[in-house]
């Protein structure tokens, strides 16, 4: 949800919508799946993967961190924000899944 917060401040709604759509689709949140060859919903796993491609998509991995950091930071009052290692690790154990559902975007041209 803060992604797309950012993403639709930074740019706009309609900006967003244009790569990703915006209904509830039915789908389970990890499924393979496009509507008029775009992810159905920026909440669900494809439209959170496009979602974040089109944050500052002109900055390097890690700029775009630092900014979602330091949003995401902001938003907290400047609290430290600090993430679950634990989590990290596990996704990473499973990234071929994530590295897949990007593949299969970029093939579809999302």
């Amino acid at each position: 949800v803060i992604s797309y917060c950012m993403v639709a401040s930074d740019e706009s709604c309609e900006y967003v919508h244009k790569y990703i759509g915006k209904e509830p689709s039915g789908t389970q949140a990890e499924a393979l799946a496009l509507k008029d060859g775009r992810p159905h919903n920026p909440l669900l796993m494809t439209g959170g993967v496009t979602l974040n491609s089109l944050m500052k998509p002109k900055l390097c991995f890690s700029e775009r961190f630092e900014y979602f950091s330091t949003v995401v930071q902001a938003f907290a009052g400047n609290d430290f924000i600090g993430f679950n290692n634990s989590l990290s690790l596990a996704l990473k154990d499973h990234s071929n899944r994530l590295y897949a559902v990007g593949h299969f975007l970029k093939t579809n041209k999302c």
